[in-house]
């Protein structure tokens, strides 16, 4: 996974990935990748 920074950070099975509101992100995989996005509205 990289961020707006374009720096890669591995992500293995398992992992909990945090992204800021409007960060863009780039993300790939070498084999099968199952992904779950959790998305809430900000308190208030």
């Amino acid at each position: 996974m990289a961020g707006d920074d374009d720096v890669q950070h591995p992500v293995r099975a398992g992992s909990v990935v945090r992204r800021t509101t409007g960060e863009q992100h780039t993300s790939w995989a070498d084999t099968r990748m199952t992904v779950v996005l959790v998305e809430r509205r900000p308190a208030g």
